[in-house]
């Protein structure tokens, strides 16, 4: 074991919960996914020579990031998971390409299906939209009923609502992130998602203890967009 991987030993940091590894007032600053920043005097280079050196992209003097929270790198801009954005070293056209082809190799969202990748840049627009918003696609069984459902989109709002992070809602089941769920919407989601009807859900929802006013349409088929309001904290709007 190295240097580096004792020092990430030592504060508890996983390799892969790294997001960005940043020189920041002549340190070197490691930011991790629960939102800790850990220093050390080490330079950046060092740093990234004791860790896997395909898990990181040194974009520019001072900035690497990690592939996997990469969301998407156009013209040498790098948006990241967590929406924040970084600009690249000049590069050629066929450098630019060799890094797309690298990021798309090992993101995770290149193990989801085109259209759901579809619904984050058709979204995206909605991210700090003041509703909570969602694109869920539908998983049906043998017998073309609903059984569960996958979030593709979720604004920040929609976090807040749920009380859980876009990352732990993003290209999951709902059943998996609320083993305890309620089903009882299942049905409503399918007929939008199969149909193309729009629908209107007004009830109680036990994972966030809230009533909810839910508006429903397909956005493609097979999947069911809902703008959500708490209609206890927001009565005037109904």
């Amino acid at each position: 074991m190295n240097k580096i991987q004792q020092f990430l030993l030592r504060h508890n940091i996983p390799e892969t919960d790294i997001i960005y590894i940043l020189r920041e007032d002549k340190k070197t600053a490691i930011h991790t996914l629960d939102g800790r920043i850990t220093t050390t005097y080490t330079p950046l280079k060092t740093v990234l020579a004791g860790m896997n050196a395909d898990a990181f992209l040194n974009i520019n003097k001072g900035i690497a990031l990690a592939v996997s929270q990469i969301q998407q790198v156009e013209n040498g801009i790098y948006t990241m998971r967590d929406g924040r954005v970084f600009k690249g070293r000049v590069r050629t056209p066929m450098q630019h390409r060799h890094n797309q082809q690298i990021i798309a190799s090992d993101s995770p969202a290149s193990s989801i299906p085109a259209e759901a990748r579809t619904m984050l840049q058709r979204f995206s627009i909605l991210d700090k939209m003041p509703v909570a918003f969602c694109i869920i696609e539908l998983v049906f069984d043998q017998r073309g009923r609903g059984i569960d459902f996958i979030f593709r989109y979720c604004n920040q709002e929609m976090a807040v609502l749920e009380s859980t992070p876009i990352d732990q809602l993003l290209n999951r089941s709902f059943y998996e992130v609320f083993e305890n769920g309620d089903k009882k919407w299942l049905v409503t989601y399918a007929d939008v998602a199969l149909n193309g009807t729009s629908r209107i859900i007004r009830s109680y929802s036990p994972e966030i203890d809230s009533q909810l006013t839910i508006y429903c349409f397909q956005p493609m088929e097979g999947f069911c967009a809902c703008a959500l309001i708490n209609t206890e904290l927001h009565p005037q709007e109904l």
